[in-house]
């Protein structure tokens, strides 16, 4: 099986090493490195990213947006082709003129994608209850927006489906593009003579 981990990592540091200035994957130290170990770093960042950037553009956004530095996922041309390619997937549809129920269904999906990479990338959900998915969907939409949360069963009955189809949309994404991160992320280790795996 995958470890989804390092692939994650990988591309974290791999988008963000100039910002590092380190060893490519470094735990994070600030140590005074030579030039030569960082074009090193950038050749490895290379490998890394190469293999993000050839994969078909709705994986690639997926992997930016849920795993590159924090600031992809505020990037318009990333986050639109993310949101889309997995909304698509779920069968969620997402269009800006709709309003009222649709609204808070495309809210749900867009909460759901957060929750999935919270739990990706730090092993546990920000939101569990109704009431953090109402709080969520209220702070994007200035309190306009929000859910009904006095019964449980009502919120499962009616999204529930497209908390489960987003999940697994954005898994899917995840088994066409980490594996080939991995295999890049492999080949910087191999270069290094380490044995991870």
């Amino acid at each position: 099986m995958i470890n989804t981990r390092a692939a994650h990592v990988a591309i974290l540091q791999a988008y963000s090493i100039e910002m590092q200035c380190g060893q490519f994957g470094d735990t994070g130290t600030r140590s005074m490195v030579s030039s030569t170990n960082k074009l090193a770093a950038r050749y490895e960042a290379g490998k890394i990213i190469a293999a993000v950037e050839a994969l078909e553009p709705n994986t690639k956004a997926w992997l930016m947006w849920c795993y590159g530095p924090p600031v992809f996922a505020c990037l318009r041309s990333i986050q639109e082709v993310a949101v889309k390619a997995i909304s698509d997937k779920a069968g969620v549809s997402i269009d800006p003129t709709e309003s009222g129920h649709k609204i808070r269904e495309q809210l749900i999906a867009y909460a759901a994608m957060n929750n999935y990479k919270s739990y990706s990338v730090t092993g546990r959900y920000t939101m569990v209850k109704p009431k953090s998915y109402d709080e969520f969907m209220r702070s994007l939409t200035a309190d306009t927006v929000g859910l009904d949360v006095t019964n449980r069963s009502n919120f499962h009955r009616n999204y529930g489906k497209i908390l489960c189809s987003v999940a697994d949309a954005c898994a899917y994404f995840d088994e066409r593009g980490l594996p080939k991160v991995k295999r890049a992320l492999n080949d910087v280790w191999r270069n290094r003579g380490d044995t991870y795996s």
